[in-house]
């Protein structure tokens, strides 16, 4: 009963958000709802990549929001430390679908993009640091120090900038994403077997 009335609270919400929306005809409807490809005509190639690291953030955080709440057998410290990181993902997925950090924030709130960027940086070394210990004990973590450093490159490439900077920089946060939506796996799979491990005993 309670997952029936989260859809139909979550569906409602869509809804209702549409409609506060385009209330006004300020905005249309398919403004909202179609492919921006569709709407406005360009080519699909154009962001393709960037919707494929959109979708690798989202990956990520559903794995470890998944596991972080299904992992009942797991220690407590671990399933916190995956759901701390699933949201720090989906954060930086809105924030790379909606360019929040480029655009919405600085134009719209006057937030300097600095800020924003030091915001992010500040919240995944709070939860490194916590959870630190969890981290590197296991044994990809050699994945996520790999794209900690894709990461680390691609702020260094857009802060200081380099000759080429958009496809280095882009590059080295789509290198980033890939790995740690691989790692997200391996990661939720051994909290989850954590679980059916305790199951069985």
């Amino acid at each position: 009963m309670i997952r029936w009335a989260l859809v139909l609270g979550f569906s409602l919400g869509l809804v209702a958000v549409l409609y506060l929306a385009t209330g006004s005809g300020a905005v249309s409807p398919a403004e909202l709802l179609r492919d921006p490809a569709a709407t406005v005509g360009y080519p699909v190639r154009i962001g393709a990549l960037s919707n494929l690291g959109v979708v690798g953030w989202t990956c990520a955080a559903s794995v470890l929001a998944f596991a972080g709440f299904a992992a009942e057998g797991a220690p407590m410290p671990e399933r916190n430390a995956s759901l701390s990181l699933a949201l720090l993902l989906a954060v930086l997925g809105l924030d790379d679908l909606f360019l929040l950090h480029e655009r919405v924030l600085p134009g719209k709130a006057g937030i300097p993009q600095g800020v924003v960027l030091a915001a992010y940086g500040i919240g995944a070394a709070v939860i490194g640091l916590l959870h630190r210990d969890i981290w590197w004990r296991r044994e990809n973590r050699t994945l996520l120090g790999f794209a900690a450093v894709a990461f680390a490159a691609s702020l260094a490439i857009d802060l200081n900038g380099v000759p080429g900077q958009v496809a280095i920089e882009d590059g080295a946060k789509l290198v980033g994403i890939a790995t740690l939506t691989v790692w997200s796996f391996v990661y939720g799979r051994s909290l989850v077997s954590e679980r059916d491990g305790d199951a069985g005993d």
